[in-house]
């Protein structure tokens, strides 16, 4: 019994490591990572609506062959505008574009080879074993019920917000005779700690998700003006001094957030470098380039959407040390009552300590006598 449950925590444990790597990834590559979610039932009954497939990356799109399904998103044809999708391969190549179909679909995706998928469209293959894609059934319903708060992406981070804290009431106001074994107590510091931090990790998930990354190149010289592709500024000529419009906040939660723009080029400035957004407020974002010392630059910028719960002052104060550093403290802040609470409690604490002491001793003996 106590074999069959901890093949089951690890499991469990596994499968919650897996899907906050999934959720970072996803946020920070602006397209699916190891995982993604079915959106329809075109591939029935090989796969559903509500499953999570596993992917791969493909490094060489010459591996890709017919029979493969794979995750793209086109960029003209009939598909454009549908998200990311999974369907088969029954045709095509790495060169003209490749031919699929849904395994449920009557027809191809593409009419009369018209929006061919190019090898640039396509993100990932499902992973399969003798021709069954590795899937989780049905636990991709919640993602696609997150989907229609694509308008306010503040929702979830509350929503888990909200269970945490219910949960530590409940523990704190419980029946205390369920936790009387160190055993048991053990495996619910486990659980709160665990629980703080998945809470973190959605929390900087949203923010990083809700914000903008700018890489913008442009180029200063002594003699000349010119244009740069990718780039509206181009290049200027010393002395030159121009603004730019760069982007349109719009805050579509319920509450304020902080926003801080920062870039790592000093000849850049903004009109609003740390704002407090109320709900419903939008703002135009204008940077001032100002040409000062000759050379090609590629500056980053972060317009970086941040819940308040800490100061702007100070949020602001670490994304001008780095953007990923007030990320990470901002992101902290939600989950660290609940990873801290196992401390704070006298017998949590008593049992972790036990355990750990434990552990320690075990490494101690296994280490061979010299």
């Amino acid at each position: 019994m106590k074999v069959t449950k901890k093949i089951l925590n690890i499991t469990l444990a596994f499968i919650v490591i897996v899907l906050i790597t999934a959720a970072i990834g996803s946020a920070l590559t602006k397209k699916p990572f190891l995982l993604t979610s079915v959106r329809s039932n075109s591939m029935y009954p090989l796969f559903e609506r509500g499953d999570i497939l596993f992917l791969s990356p493909i490094p060489v799109k010459d591996n890709l062959q017919i029979g493969d399904i794979i995750i793209f998103k086109t960029e003209s044809g009939s598909l454009v505008g549908q998200g990311w999708i999974a369907h088969r391969i029954v045709g095509g190549n790495k060169t003209d574009g490749y031919l699929t179909k849904g395994d449920a679909n009557e027809y191809p995706d593409q009419v009369n080879q018209e929006g061919l998928i190019k090898p640039e469209w396509i993100s990932s293959k499902v992973i399969t074993i003798f021709g069954k894609p590795l899937k989780l059934p049905l636990l991709g319903h919640l993602p696609l019920l997150a989907e229609k708060y694509q308008k306010n992406p503040y929702v979830l981070p509350v929503i888990a917000l909200i269970l945490a804290i219910a949960i530590a009431v409940s523990e704190m106001t419980g029946n205390r005779k369920k936790a009387k074994k160190s055993n048991t107590k053990y495996e619910l510091a486990l659980m709160y700690f665990l629980g703080g931090l998945t809470l973190s990790v959605l929390v900087g998930t949203t923010m990083v998700a809700t914000s903008e990354h700018i890489r913008m190149p442009y180029e200063v010289s002594e003699i000349s003006k010119g244009a740069i592709l990718g780039s509206n500024v181009g290049v200027l000529q010393v002395g030159d001094t121009i603004e730019r419009p760069l982007s349109d906040l719009e805050n579509k939660g319920f509450f304020p957030i902080t926003v801080i723009i920062t870039s790592n080029d000093k000849q850049i400035t903004f009109n609003h470098e740390s704002i407090y957004l109320k709900s419903g407020q939008q703002l135009e974002i204008v940077m001032k380039v100002s040409a000062i010392i000759p050379g090609k630059y590629e500056a980053i910028i972060h317009l970086g959407m941040f819940f308040p719960v800490l100061p702007k002052a100070l949020i602001t104060f670490l994304a001008s040390i780095n953007y990923w550093l007030a990320v990470g403290v901002v992101s902290l802040i939600p989950g660290l009552p609940l990873m801290l609470y196992p401390l704070w409690d006298k017998r949590m604490r008593r049992s972790v300590m036990k355990e750990f002491n434990k552990s320690v001793r075990h490494i101690r003996n296994s280490l061979p006598v010299v």
